[in-house]
């Protein structure tokens, strides 16, 4: 089929990215057979060749090519999570105090210290008023929320306390930014939006002769299973796991006792005053 210009200016509309129709309307086709038409010339082997001829032509303008959108799959897969949002641990204020009474940083000692002398003052003032005592420094200074927990602790029991940060999105990574999806406010706080690694892997596994584009994804749920398997989970257990963690246990043999992770009511919650 020779190629005529309506033909040319379609495949150049399905290239920048138009659907069949609008596609067909921009070549001069009625929106009342625009669907038809579309669907009909996309079937068409010399306009398939040419839309790929013009998506060609579009990703060199653009200097893309196969090489410049693996590199980016290689980025996204590569990216650690943690430079947009990081879950940490931390001591807790008694963790690493002297007989594990609380310990102080040194501006947090002057702050009290100083409310100390102005209730002080005020109560100097009032006859029946009592002095307040002064802040308790039996526990010591030094304490710094990026040590690990105590396990020994007798008040957080090694648990220490967490808190959820949020990195700064300027100073983002090439791959973390390629992570980076926006942040929404909600009723409950900040939304982070992420990207899909896993997907980005399978776009990897398929770049690379990986056959079906659930083979990393099978085989990462598959090893992860592993690393927590000893037993089958019971009915309740299995409906916190995913489907596709399912099916990669059932498919690979192994048993499993991933328990659901419902928050503890004694545990300690973050302290969100690092003085």
């Amino acid at each position: 089929m020779q190629l005529q210009a309506r033909h040319i200016t379609f495949a150049q509309g399905v290239a920048a990215g138009l659907k069949h129709a609008p596609a067909a309307i921009l070549a001069g086709v009625s929106e009342t057979a625009a669907a038809e038409m579309g669907m009909r010339w996309s079937r068409k082997p010399s306009i398939r060749a040419e839309i790929e001829r013009q998506r060609s032509r579009l990703a060199k303008i653009a200097g893309i090519d196969r090489n410049w959108l693996l590199e980016k799959w290689v980025e996204l897969a590569n990216a650690d999570v943690n430079e947009l949002i990081q879950y940490r641990v931390n001591c807790c204020r008694h963790c690493h105090g002297l007989n594990f009474d609380y310990q102080w940083t040194e501006k947090g000692y002057e702050v009290a210290l100083e409310d100390w002398e102005r209730k002080c003052a005020a109560a100097a003032l009032d006859p029946k008023a009592k002095q307040p005592d002064p802040p308790d420094v039996r526990g010591g200074f030094g304490y710094h929320p990026d040590n690990p927990p105590n396990p020994d602790c007798p008040m957080c029991f090694g648990r220490g306390t967490q808190e959820i940060i949020i990195g700064d999105t300027r100073k983002l990574s090439k791959g973390a930014a390629l992570l980076y999806q926006g942040v929404k406010q909600t009723n409950s706080g900040l939304e982070v939006k992420i990207a899909d690694k896993i997907d980005a892997l399978n776009k990897i596994g398929e770049f690379l002769g990986v056959k079906g584009p659930s083979t990393v994804i099978n085989t990462m749920a598959v090893a992860g299973a592993q690393a927590a398997a000893t037993a089958i989970p019971d009915d309740a257990t299995a409906k916190t796991l995913d489907r596709a963690t399912l099916r990669a246990i059932a498919a690979s043999g192994i048993s499993s006792n991933v328990l659901s992770t419902a928050s503890d009511p004694e545990m300690p919650t973050a302290e969100h005053n690092p003085l």
